[in-house]
């Protein structure tokens, strides 16, 4: 093989550059431009042109000496050979007839030698290799390349190589070639015996030398197999551990080195040894100066002995920095960590505000910053940046550097002289629990943010019962003989009527004093007894610790000292403790507030009664609305682990607030949800908040700790009870509320509304006046509610109307007076009151007439009340009238099931009454044989039911029949049986205010219900109607129709109003 290449023993020497080393059966590629190898180059072409055949073109690649094996290594590790670790594109390979597969995609080594000061930093620095350590190798390289290298540094061993490509390079600003490109393959190793002198050889060495043998010809003898599974487990196990390493091989040089293990053999493994140290870089892991030591290596045996000694070192070695690597990233602690996450907040930051930047100027904005978050410095959060205004103040961003520190200390000091529950130690436990796990936590985390909004709820939720002040506050104003009185007279003011509602909540006020000035009784003979047990626990002490006591002295003659006993101590004996003269501070005993439901129909003053009442208390007032309120979670609160969790509605309350004894108005609790969907049933989370056995230690789901809501008046508002939950219903108090007389309205008209709506339309209040005529009016023809909102609408309407007026006068009595030199103090043409006739005038036609007078007087028709829902009361209209037929009776009208038994039952009840009532002339006579009656009650589109119209279905049927007219302004109310009895039905409250408010005066009542009349109707409203109690349908009816009901038939047919034939 060496003969086929016919080497010479003296050949022209090509230094290669620093760290660069060909061994045989590789290929490198080099970039020629200094004036020796340029030289060397053209001679040789020069030679091979006059030279006849095909001859090829060989030199001696002999590497540098390497002065320091420890040099920076590489910064880049993405090629498959040698001096891919320089960055370059070096092709080595061990088939010699690719050629043409390995031509160069980058800038190959290059041998520049002239000094070219244009960037010192790098030199001879390929792309991507660091500065060398030492730069001593390399500048005496350069300084000595204008004539040719310096042998000194030449080292003894080289390989043989062949040109397999050679290009010229040309230069822009000389058409002569700036260099060569050549392409050189290892052929076999020679040894530089020596070099020729200057004389000889004054362009470039040229070196005597003794060619080693080609390694294809020298396979490892069999005397030494046994290394070759050495060799190849040792190789596979450096492999192994390269790839755990910073800087592992590339993926295409590990696949061929494993191809070649594979295939290992005696003949293959010269060869295979060769391509391995080429191709692990240098210096890690293996040095050069291993390189060149197996590049100096004659025989195969030494080289693998040598080979498989340097890679175990190797592999200890990379071991080695494994394990220290290893601890180091175990020893990278918390700030390392945050401070890499904090460049990368950073660089987001400025991303984020780029974009922002961006977006401003493409809609015409002002560059703003974005909302993004802002790394701080020194491993905090800096805040948003302002747009580049503040960014480069320093002192502020270090100001904000102390944001978190001044934080944490500022929340211990919170914790500190924040007042814990003493009979709940767990509460305290858990804030300071979690005020060390918000220290713990980083504040980039999501946790940190977590953890500090629950300590900011701990904090903020009012946790001690005792929060009323000692002097000067509630609690001297709940002790003050006029507590109640004055309580009474603000809810006076504040509201007209609803005594029942004010009689309980001035009987809780009441018992309230009571129990403060017990507490406050119980805690003076506390201090009298402790006082008393310390003074004979010091004086039982000094009698056993040997006190000794002498005569008192002489009392003074002076009239100013006062005669004391003297008492001689020990000193040996320690002195008495002192009694303090600490307030001894005992419990206060728990006040359960009663939890109150006002149900009534809208506009009578539910609420505001509480917010009066918590305004006479000197307590806080907090408002819930339970309006359509269907998830469990907004009373009892959201669970930690959910994102945006927060407290329930009770604890936000408590928060607001400020104190743990609020009135806490629930309003719409009949409009509560009833638990359908999938989000729990939040009626029964009220359970526990307002039953008094429990609400005690009601629990919160995302505070997790006990609430005490016993000090806290809860007052809950409805409009009907028909949707609350029995169990909820049982927990609370129920005060039914009924609508309001025209007399009351008038006067909440003219106490309340008046001055109200005066006030928010801006007009002067003596600009204003209204008649009581035009007020009753306004009362009863525009408005028919139980409440009084329609009536302050009005009355809003009403004084708007004047309003505009009042100002068109003013401005067109200024005008005259200032145009046209009229009077100063001309009057204005503005009237301030407010006449009855006025109203259709400023409110338009009446919205309710005088319809119910009118149908009362026709005969067949009768009047009766009903309970309409939401504490509204009305009246209904009963028409009846007959027909040819057979005896069927009609209801028409929409008509419940109840409601039209009733009609049966009264219809029933007249057929059977025929004889006594003067329709028949016999008892045994069917006077409907004839006839068909039909009953209907308009409003058709309304429904109706309910057993309260049975009188006044008979009436109807009976006024038909005999063909009498009730009589004028008579309507009535009551359930019948068959044997003619009356019985009591409900709503009378309502019924009856609905007749008052119809304009009817004489009520026909069953007589059992007496008692609601006198317990739930104002006096104004009692001395304005006329009450009738019947017992039976004789009595009913002979109210309604009077002593005609007798015309033409025989009283004694009736007897004592006897029952009916059964």
């Amino acid at each position: 093989m060496v003969n086929e290449y016919n080497i010479n023993t003296v050949l022209p020497v090509l230094a290669l550059p620093p760290n660069q080393i060909l061994f045989p059966n590789n290929i490198i590629s080099l970039q020629l431009a200094s004036k020796h190898s340029t030289n060397l180059i053209s001679d040789l072409l020069a030679e091979s042109q006059n030279s006849s055949g095909n001859k090829h073109l060989i030199v001696v690649c002999a590497p540098i000496r390497s002065q320091d094996d420890h040099a920076t290594p590489p910064t880049s590790n993405n090629n498959d050979n040698n001096n891919n670790q320089s960055g370059l594109v070096t092709d080595k390979s061990n088939i010699p007839n690719n050629q043409n597969s390995n031509t160069p995609t980058t800038p190959p080594p290059s041998d520049r030698d002239d000094d070219d000061d244009s960037n010192p930093t790098t030199g001879n620095l390929k792309p991507g290799q660091a500065p060398h350590n030492s730069n001593s190798t390399k500048n005496k390289y350069r300084a000595e390349a204008n004539n040719k290298p310096n042998q000194d540094q030449i080292f003894s061993h080289g390989t043989a190589a062949r040109i397999i490509r050679l290009e010229r390079l040309s230069s822009s600003t000389s058409p002569s070639p700036s260099g060569y490109l050549v392409v050189l393959e290892g052929l076999t190793r020679v040894q530089l015996v020596s070099f020729l002198p200057d004389n000889i050889a004054p362009r470039y060495p040229i070196a005597n030398l003794v060619v080693l043998p080609f390694p294809s010809t020298e396979p490892l003898p069999q005397t030494h197999g046994h290394l070759v599974p050495l060799l190849q487990s040792t190789t596979e196990a450096l492999l192994h551990a390269m790839d755990t390493t910073t800087t592992p091989l590339p993926a295409l040089t590990k696949r061929r080195l494993k191809s070649f293990l594979s295939g290992l053999s005696p003949s293959t493994l010269p060869t295979l040894l060769d391509i391995l140290f080429s191709s692990l870089p240098s210096p890690f892991p293996l040095p050069f100066s291993s390189k060149l030591d197996h590049l100096s290596l004659p025989t195969t045996v030494e080289r693998t002995e040598a080979a498989i000694a340097v890679f175990s070192r190797v592999r200890e070695i990379v071991d080695v920095k494994k394990r220290i690597q290893g601890r180091v990233t175990e020893a990278v602690g918390r700030k390392q960590r945050e401070w890499v996450l904090l460049q990368q907040l950073k660089a987001i930051r400025e991303e984020l505000e780029g974009l922002a930047r961006e977006e401003d100027k493409a809609n015409g904005r002002t560059p703003t910053s974005s909302r993004g978050i802002a790394p701080k410095s020194k491993g905090k959060l800096l805040p948003p940046s302002d747009g580049g205004q503040n960014e480069n103040n320093d002192d502020e961003e270090e100001e904000e550097d102390e944001d978190d520190s001044d934080d944490l200390a500022e929340l211990s000091a919170k914790l500190k002289l924040k007042q814990w529950p003493a009979e709940n130690p767990l509460v305290r436990k858990t804030a300071y629990r979690e005020f060390r796990r918000l220290k713990k936590s980083p504040p980039q985390g999501a946790e940190h943010g977590v953890i500090r909004n629950y300590l900011d709820w701990l904090l903020a939720v009012p946790w001690c019962a005792t929060t009323i002040p000692a002097e000067g506050g509630e609690g001297a104003r709940v002790k003050g003989r006029e507590f109640v009185k004055e309580a009474r007279r603000k809810l006076d003011e504040d509201h007209f009527g609803l005594e029942k509602i004010k009689k309980r909540l001035l009987e809780w006020l009441a018992v309230l004093r009571l129990q403060e000035e017990e507490y406050e009784r119980l805690l003076e003979l506390d201090k009298k007894k402790e006082l008393q047990d310390r003074a004979a626990t010091a004086a039982s002490k000094l009698n056993d610790d040997g006190a000794k006591t002498v005569p008192a002295i002489e009392p003074s003659t002076d009239e100013s000292t006062t005669s004391k006993a003297v008492v001689l101590r020990d000193p040996s004996v320690p002195a008495p403790p002192v009694p303090s003269t600490a307030p001894i501070r005992r419990p206060r005993p728990k006040s359960r507030a009663p939890i109150l439901l006002l149900c009534g129909p809208p506009g009578t003053g539910k609420t505001s009664i509480a917010r009066s009442l918590a305004s006479s208390m000197g307590r806080s007032f907090h408002r819930i609305s339970l309006g359509g309120v269907r998830d469990e979670a907004e009373i009892r609160g959201h669970r930690r682990t959910y994102v945006a969790a927060m407290p329930g509605a009770i604890a936000q309350a408590l928060r607001t607030t400020g104190r743990n004894d609020p009135v806490i108005l629930l309003d719409e609790i009949d409009k509560l949800g009833n638990g359908g969907g999938t989000h729990g049933d939040p009626s029964a989370a009220m359970l526990e908040v307002l039953d008094p056995e429990q609400n005690w230690c009601f629990q919160d789901h995302y505070l997790g700790l006990p609430l005490d809501l016993s000090n806290v008046l809860f007052i809950a508002t409805a409009n009907t009870l028909d949707t609350i939950s029995d169990p909820l219903y049982d927990r609370m108090e129920v005060i039914e509320l009924s609508g309001y007389v025209h007399d009351e309205k008038a006067h909440i008209a003219r106490q309340y509304l008046i001055p109200k709506q005066l006030t928010f339309n801006a007009l002067p209040k003596d600009q204003f006046e209204m008649t009581d005529d035009a007020l009753m009016h306004l009362i009863t023809h525009y408005t028919r509610e139980a409440g009084v909102r329609t009536v302050e609408r009005q009355l809003g309407a009403v004084i708007r109307a004047k309003a505009v007026e009042f100002s068109e006068a003013r401005d067109a009595a200024l005008g005259v007076g200032v145009g046209e030199g009229g009077e100063a103090g001309k009057v204005l043409t503005y009237d301030k009151v407010v006449r009855k006739e006025d109203l259709e005038r400023l409110l338009g036609v009446e919205r309710y007439d005088a319809e119910v007078l009118d149908r009362e007087n026709l005969v067949g028709v009768s009047t009766g009340l009903a309970y309409q829902g939401s504490g509204n009361g009305g009246i209904l209209h009963i028409e009846s009238t007959s027909m040819p037929g057979s005896g069927h009776l009609s209801l028409t009208g929409q008509l419940g099931d109840v409601i039209s038994e009733s009609a049966h039952l009264a219809f029933a009840w007249v057929k059977s009454h025929a004889y006594e009532l003067g329709l028949a002339d016999a008892r045994d006579v069917d006077a409907f044989k004839n006839i068909d009656i039909h009953v209907h009650l308009p409003a058709g589109s309304i429904k109706k039911d309910g057993p309260s119209a049975g009188v006044a279905l008979v009436v109807a049927i009976v006024s038909l029949m005999r063909g009498l007219r009730v009589r004028q302004g008579v309507a009535m109310t009551g359930e019948i049986t068959l044997r003619g009895n009356v019985t009591p039905v409900g709503g009378i409250k309502e019924k009856v205010l609905a007749a008052h408010r119809a304009g009817l005066r004489t009520l026909l009542l069953p007589y059992k219900n007496e008692k609601d009349v006198v317990a739930d109707l104002p006096q104004s409203a009692r001395d304005e109607l006329t009450f009738v109690y019947v017992h039976t349908i004789w009595e009913a009816l002979e109210a309604a129709f009077g002593a005609r009901l007798w015309d033409g038939t025989d009283r004694r047919r009736v007897g004592d109003f006897a029952e009916s034939r059964l």
